[in-house]
This record gives structure tokens, sequence and C-alpha cells, in this order.
């Protein structure tokens, strides 16, 4: 039985048959349109390299991908496989060089790899292109022209997406509780429409938080709201539908570029439908929702800004543990200030519900804090010692890092079929040298650094500020003390189930 690599080969070529691939690509665009379609360049191909005498060995086929990117699988395996050794085919037919690529830059790295490395060329069975200047010169006209009618197109695309959204219609996915009509709006969907509805008004009516309504919702959401899908609720994915717009009517599009890395776009670039769609809560409701939300986060964290924001971390995952409201945790029943790991409200399993009463940390910092002044024996507490050159050290630990995900990407070549076995095993001997020059470089800069003496009277001035801005507590000016306390302080990290509290001085 052949293989999946092997099944679409034709026949054996003879010995003096040119042996060809040929790549299909067609975007999802232009799959309905005449001559564009695979088969159709298929057969297109296969007749060409009958006149010509080729045999065709290999198939490589994309549909429904755009050829602005590389990021083709049928393309990828197409480079992998002409890397073989022996050459596993002698040229690269295409129907024309717009289905190749559409990206001068791609166009140009994987036609002089395929030249120089494997002896291999690719050509248009359309676009006549001689081994000379000149036909060098029409090729590259051709690729800017290609990858011009490409940006083109985006620019027209973008175009009838805005008038789109101007017109209120819906782009990409329908949020939870709506799907796309018939006219291109959004339509309620009974059961998951009452479901986004008992979101705002639990979370308005304080209730619930984002990770006990996203728990509420995993264990019997789907039942009771018939017609709500099964989902993986998380806390993140209830706070982006309290925070969604599309709930009162409004449909707001382009805040964001995805060029600029997601960078929230001018209010004025924005483009709104104000009652687009029929709401599915109240604009009272959801403003009540918002007030909400900005009270719990604030302007500059959780709860607003305080004194140990962004100071203390979860010793298990490493997430810094934000300040947040415990009710029904003190002897009155009320509430209380605690420090809790900010990954665990992320719903995404990577941490337990890690915290600490605010009053404890401060109480345990304040009393460290005072030993140190009030003369206690430095060697009892754990300090941060800074290397002589800094820079140096953190250097070599990014390049020691670089060194891991080098040898990763390494391995994705060999697996990807991009490089052989000597290869990857000479890059792994040079990245082995170079990893034991690094640790060697760090160790010797970190013992350097711990028999250093210590600079008692420098610790404790510094801690001594650190103690007046925590006896001061969290009143106006925060920011301020907190630079003060962090002069003193390196690191605060919190285990509940180890109940430790660790501190690290600074040096």
């Amino acid at each position: 039985m052949p293989t999946d690599r092997t099944k679409h080969r034709s026949e054996a070529p003879t010995a003096q048959a040119q042996r060809a691939a040929i790549y299909g690509r067609v975007s999802t665009e232009e799959q309905a349109e005449v001559g564009q379609s695979i088969p159709a360049q298929v057969r297109l191909l296969e007749e060409y390299s009958a006149r010509q005498g080729m045999a065709v060995v290999e198939r490589f086929l994309d549909e429904g991908f755009s050829a602005t990117t590389d990021k083709r699988p049928a393309f990828q395996r197409m480079i992998a496989l002409a890397r073989a050794k022996p050459r596993p085919f002698d040229v690269i037919l295409v129907h024309k060089m717009d289905r190749f690529a559409r990206n001068r830059e791609h166009a140009i790295v994987y036609k002089n790899l395929l030249r120089r490395e494997c002896g291999i060329d690719v050509l248009s069975i359309t676009e006549t292109f001689d081994d000379t200047p000149q036909g060098r010169l029409m090729e590259g006209i051709m690729e800017v022209m290609a990858e011009f009618y490409s940006a083109n197109l985006g620019q027209e695309v973008r175009k009838g997406m805005m008038e789109k959204a101007r017109r209120g219609e819906a782009l990409g996915l329908a949020p939870m509780g709506y799907r796309i009509g018939e006219t291109g709006r959004l339509d309620p969907v009974p059961g998951a429409a009452e479901a986004v509805r008992w979101i705002f008004e639990t979370y308005a009516s304080g209730e619930m938080g984002y990770y006990n309504i996203a728990q509420a919702l995993r264990a019997d959401g789907h039942t009771r709201f018939p017609g709500l899908p099964t989902l993986k609720w998380s806390a993140q994915a209830v706070r982006q539908i309290l925070r969604n717009e599309a709930y009162v009517g409004r449909r707001v599009w382009n805040v964001r570029s995805n060029a600029a890395g997601g960078r929230r776009r001018p209010e004025e670039q924005w483009v709104v439908a104000e009652g687009s769609h029929p709401p599915l809560v109240s604009t009272d409701l959801f403003e009540r929702v918002q007030e909400r939300m900005k009270a719990r986060i604030g302007p500059r964290g959780s709860l607003g800004d305080y004194l140990l924001r962004g100071v203390v971390r979860c010793e298990e995952c490493g997430s810094v543990m934000y300040r947040r409201r415990m009710t029904g945790r003190t002897s009155s029943g009320g509430q209380k200030e605690i420090l809790s790991c900010s990954r665990y409200y992320r719903g995404d399993g990577g941490c337990y519900f890690n915290w600490v009463s605010m009053v404890d940390v401060l109480a345990e910092l304040t009393v460290h804090c005072r030993q140190i002044t009030e003369g206690g024996t430095l060697e009892q507490f754990s300090f941060l010692f800074p290397p002589e050159n800094e820079k140096a050290l953190a250097a070599a630990q990014r390049a020691l890092e670089q060194c891991a995900e080098r040898y990763r990407r390494q391995v994705a070549a060999y697996e990807g079929g991009v490089i052989d076995l000597d290869e990857l095993r000479a890059a792994k001997e040079r990245l082995i040298t170079e990893r034991v020059a690094l640790e060697a470089r760090i160790a010797a800069e970190r013992a350097k650094a711990k028999q250093a003496d210590l600079p008692t009277a420098l610790i404790r001035q510094r801690v001594g500020r650190a103690l007046a801005a925590l006896e001061v507590g969290d009143a106006d000016g925060a920011a301020a003390r907190r630079q003060v306390l962090q002069e003193a302080v390196a690191a605060v990290m919190y285990s509940r189930r180890e109940r430790r509290l660790r501190i690290t001085f600074r040096v």
C-alpha cells in the first residue's frame, strides 16, 4: 500500500526525463474564480510537463492559503524535501509566479535557496523568463507586481470591511449569545442570550466575581441555559463578555492595529455602529458592570494603587499577587484585604488559590525591617548580591536562555526535514560549547558577588527608610513610598502550601 507521501506520484521517470514537482495554490478568495482552482492548475501543469517530456514525481497543493505568507503546509514540505540528498526533483512548475509567492522577500529567499543549495529551478508555465539579466529583471518586475496586487487587494478588502462595519453588519465570529443572521447582522440565540444576561446581572449584584461565575457555568451552564455551548469557561472569558459593547446593541470596530502589535488606535479612527442589532442587556446594567470592574481593578492594578502593588509574588508560579477583598473570612463575617495569585484568576489551571492576608505581609515586613535597623545580625536574613558588572551578567543569562531556544529551533528544523542529522549534531555541539562557557562565566560572577562584604551601614539606612514607608501604610503617595521600599527589599515570595513568606533584601 502506498504511503501518503508516495501515493500521488506518477510512474518512475526514465533516466533521460527531467523530474518535475508541481506546486498549486489557491487562496480562499480565489477559490471560485475560473482558472484559479487547484484541479485547473494541476491539469495545466501536467499537460505542460507532458509536452516538455518531464516526469511529474511530486505534487504539492495548498488550498485556502494566501501567498503573502510562507506558512503554507504543502509549500514548507516542498522546500524541506527539496533539500534532501540525493535531489528528489529537478524543477518546480507553477502556473504563475504569484502561485509560488506574492511577497518579494519570500520569492527571493526561497528561489535563491532552491537554485544555489539544491540546484532546483522554479518555472512558470505561463510566463517566460530566460536565464539572462533581462529575464531576471522581468521576473523581478512580475514579483513586484504580484506583491503590489496583494497589498492593493488587502486595501480593497479593508475598505469593504469598513463599509460593512458602518452598516452594523457582523465581521468575524459572533459574540457569545448571538449568531449571524441572513441579513449579516447579529440575532440573539435562545439560551445563550439568557446566560449572558445572567452573567451581567450576577456580576453587577456583587454576588460573584469572574472566577466564581466561570465555575458556575462550567458546573451546570449548558443544562441551566439550554442552547449555551459547552465551553471551558474561564475568568478571562467572563471578563471579556462583561466588557463587550455588543451586548448593548453597539458594534465597535477598528479599535486596534494588527500591524502595530495590537496597539489601540485613536478614537477618531474607530467605526461605531449604534443600534446595529437587538441588545441583550440595558445600557444602565452595562454601565453598572463597568463601574464595578473599575472599582475592582483600579487605574493601576487590582483595587487601585497600594504600597505592596507588584512587590509580592506567588512562590509557586512566580506571578504577581494582587490585592483583593475577601468576604466572610473575618470573625465578624466582613471583608478583609488579601494578596492572591494573579494567574489563578486567569482560570487556566496554572496555579492554585495562593493567598495571604495583606495585614500579615505588612506585619512580617515590618518585623524584619525593625530587626535590621535595631542592630540585628544581618547573616540571619537573605540578601540579593548585585554583581560587579550587572549588565554583563544579565547579558550572559539572556545568551544562555537563547542557547536553549536556538537548539529547540534546530530540532524543529530537523523534524521538518530542513536540516539533516549531521547538521543537527554539529549545531548541538556548538551550542553545548557556548552554554558551558556561559555557565562558567555566570558562576564566576555570582561567586565573586557572594564573597563581597556586606555594606552594613548602607543596608541599615535603606531598611530604615523602608520601615518608615511601611508604617505610613496605604495613605496618599503609595507609589513614592513603594519606590523607597523596593530600594531595600528585592523580593517577597509567598506559598500558602508551605505557609512560608520569604523576604530578600538588597545589598
